[in-house]
């Protein structure tokens, strides 16, 4: 059970490892994706501030032909077709006269506020909002007028659009499907190009820069990435929380393994030792019953010959008992410690034995020794094998 769990969480591991890698690409491939958008939108607009220009230019030479009588159709023409352009595409104008009045506007709010600025000085705010275009300046009858312009309020519109969804899109990646820790650097490694879920602080010196892209390459390989204005950048990244408990979860394993183990050692140490007090409870329990039997008889043998004359089968008698006593002193001595075996012949110690029991037995137990036809020898331990 315990290595199937420890594999499971490994192959776990391993899985939220690859989807990781998976989103860090996913997330590398959309700044990848954002940054050439805004190449792309970069490019748009600057070929249609060129064509605003160039719409511009056109207009101011046909406003400079007003004086020419010998083409006034064709001027008029020209003037209605350029007009016709500029409201189409709510280009927004102003005419100054040399004293910065302004004599003419168009598509700058509506007709009626627009009528409204006819007359004023362009100054201020709305000066400022109309120089991020150098104007035109033409003569029509001996007058000098400036044309200011910006950008179409179409292309204006487009361009917040196209910002607010390029946002709005890297947004969605970096907040929404990627967790893990990562940065984008240039090929230099020096430059950080994007970011997520990694506080700024952590890099924002080259040093720190430099330390933590060397522990994230540490612990993943970068991933190299192709960007939109053929240069190459490298994805850094790192694990997520998560796989990083992960990662410990197996140790955890180990550790409860080996209290586990140390526990049942103590326990298999503890229930050895109960059994083996055990034993020494019976072994000294039996030792009592060994040692009983002949002091007892000793004692009874004693009483017995209080007052009377000791004689040669009395003597011999006693002899016996303490001999029973000194055989099983020299039994127990023998514990733990391996016997000495002798070639022995087996009937006559069995004989021995039965010869020492009749006299200490109750009279209705009759013992009978039956004798074999040859002599069987064995080895053994004579104190051993009489017990």
């Amino acid at each position: 059970m315990a290595i199937f769990a420890l594999w499971q969480v490994n192959h776990l591991a391993s899985q939220i490892q690859r989807a990781e890698e998976d989103k860090v690409r996913l997330w590398a491939n959309a700044i990848s994706q954002k940054n050439q958008l805004v190449k792309y939108t970069e490019d748009f607009f600057a070929q249609i501030t060129t064509d605003e220009q160039r719409k511009m230019d056109l207009y101011a030479q046909v406003l400079r032909t007003l004086g020419n009588e010998d083409l006034r159709a064709d001027i008029e023409f020209s003037l209605s077709y350029v007009n016709y352009i500029m409201d189409s595409t709510r280009t927004s104008t102003i005419i100054t006269n040399h004293d910065g009045y302004i004599t003419s506007c168009r598509n700058i709010m509506n007709d009626s506020l627009d009528a409204n600025l006819i007359g004023q000085k362009l100054e201020g705010q709305l000066l400022e909002a109309f120089s991020q275009n150098p104007p035109f300046e033409y003569t029509v009858w001996g007058m000098q007028f400036t044309l200011y312009y910006k950008e179409s309020q179409i292309y204006s519109d487009l361009r917040q659009m196209l910002a607010s969804l390029g946002e709005t899109f890297l947004d969605d990646i970096t907040n929404n499907s990627v967790f893990v820790p990562v940065i984008i650097v240039d090929s230099l490694q020096s430059t950080v190009i994007g970011s997520g879920n990694i506080p700024n602080s952590e890099f924002s010196t080259p040093q720190k820069l430099s330390n933590k892209l060397a522990s994230m390459a540490a612990e993943n390989t970068p991933i190299r990435l192709a960007m939109p204005n053929g240069t190459i950048a490298y994805v850094y990244y790192e694990q997520t929380p998560l796989l990083k408990a992960l990662r410990w979860v197996p140790l955890l394993y180990v550790f409860i393994a080996i209290v586990l183990i140390v526990t049942s050692y103590y326990l298999f140490r503890t229930a050895h030792a109960v059994e083996q007090n055990r034993i020494w409870v019976g072994l000294a329990k039996e030792t009592a019953h060994q040692l009983g039997t002949p002091i007892s008889s000793l004692i009874a043998w004693t009483d017995y010959l209080e007052n009377k004359t000791i004689t040669p089968q009395y003597a011999q008698e006693i002899r016996k008992d303490l001999s029973r006593l000194e055989t099983i002193t020299h039994r127990f001595s023998k514990i733990g410690s391996t016997p000495e075996l002798k070639e022995t012949n087996v009937g006559d110690v069995i004989q021995t034995t039965i010869e020492y029991l009749p006299s200490r037995s109750p009279t209705n137990i009759k013992f009978l020794l039956p004798q074999p036809h040859t002599t069987m020898i064995a080895p053994l331990k004579n104190s051993l094998f009489h017990w």
